[in-house]
């Protein structure tokens, strides 16, 4: 299960430890509050992940002043242990809901659906169905396909995902793929325009592509996808990739549910305190726009991500990304065998914070004085 953050007023994202209900879990939330009572994606110890993402085609007689989707997650994930658990929960959650969003869950049961919901009802879309979902799976932006035709945003984004997962050529949607290819994508399907078109040009040749309607735009602050398990595999298993920051300039990273709560201290942070990881990511961001203000933050310098001479910032992460994903690959595998699990996350997460902290401290001598 795959989500971009997108939120131009709220960019600070980090990862934190939930307890209080059922289940425990982690999840990602806005930094910069003393309490989070809001998540917008995460897994529990039950191997049960939910996401949202905002429609704008939904209708209804209500009139939604604060989106209370985040609270309603939070509740969701910390008591359900299965997609047949969330639709009664959903069912049964007080009305008017106080959101119109488009909620994917997964289990660890094999189990996977979007539930396109306003302040009163719901229609279901079951990843299962290949009625619905005739290639395996399903891809929501900021519309419902049962809302009001033409209206909402993210149109060209979808598109996109579709363009994307079609040149795979129905080849498995592994975590690779996903994290390179759509995480870090930036391609516009109805310009035609992407980053491979101008990674032949010079360093010192800028570039400018309008990228807000990429996957990756000004306002993503993050990304994330939830590897699920299979119904006989154990839940404990379930890994969330986190990309916390821009994605073009941070690192996926996987974390693990464990019975202390421990998460690597870069992409977390106690009460009000920001994630190092998302900070410098934004700030290196920053280096890449034409200007924050007006509409010139909407245009990207693509030779500041790739160039002929290798010195884009993605092609300076790209051993980064390598070293840390396989050796999270490596640990994972490790990991069926429930003996000592703590204590190998634990490890994992200790050499983590020693490697990145160095290994970004070296990126941000070269770009940002």
């Amino acid at each position: 299960m795959w989500k971009h953050f997108d939120n131009e007023q709220q960019l600070n994202k980090k990862v934190l430890y939930l307890s209080g209900g059922k289940y425990s879990a982690m999840a990602i939330v806005n930094a910069g509050y003393k309490e989070n009572k809001t998540i917008w994606m995460g897994h529990n110890s039950e191997g049960f992940a939910i996401m949202s993402t905002d429609s704008g085609n939904l209708r209804d007689s209500v009139r939604v002043e604060t989106n209370m989707s985040g609270v309603f997650m939070k509740e969701a994930l910390l008591n359900c242990a299965s997609v047949e658990e969330f639709e009664s929960f959903l069912k049964n959650y007080p009305k008017p809901h106080g959101f119109r969003v488009n909620f994917g869950v997964i289990d660890a049961r094999g189990n996977g659906a979007y539930f396109e919901t306003n302040n009163f009802t719901y229609v279901c879309y079951d990843v299962n169905d290949s009625r619905v979902a005739p290639n395996g799976y399903l891809i929501r932006t900021n519309y419902s396909l049962s809302g009001l035709q033409g209206k909402g945003h993210g149109y060209i984004r979808y598109k996109t995902v579709e363009k994307i997962l079609e040149r795979h050529g129905g080849k498995k949607l592994d975590i690779n793929f996903l994290l390179d290819s759509v995480c870090l994508s930036l391609e516009n399907s109805l310009s035609g325009q992407k980053l491979q078109d101008f990674e032949n040009v010079r360093e010192h040749e800028k570039h400018y592509m309008y990228f807000q309607d990429c996957i990756n735009r000004y306002s993503t602050g993050a990304a994330a996808v939830i590897q699920g398990v299979k119904n006989n595999e154990d839940s404990g298993m379930t890994t969330m990739w986190t990309i916390v920051g821009f994605p073009l300039t941070s690192v996926a990273i996987p974390v693990w549910l464990s019975t202390s709560g421990e998460l690597p201290s870069i992409i977390t942070g106690e009460g009000t305190k920001k994630s190092l990881l998302c900070n410098f990511s934004l700030q290196l961001k920053k280096t890449l726009i034409a200007a924050t203000y007006g509409d010139m933050r909407y245009y990207i310098n693509t030779a500041g991500i790739k160039n002929i001479e290798g010195t884009g910032i993605l092609q300076r992460f790209d051993p980064v990304r390598k070293e840390v994903f396989q050796r999270g690959i490596g640990l994972k595998e490790k990991l069926k065998n429930e003996k000592g699990r703590d204590e190998r996350i634990k490890m994992y997460y200790v050499w983590l914070d020693s490697y990145l902290k160095r290994k970004l401290q070296e990126i941000k001598e070269l770009y940002i004085r």
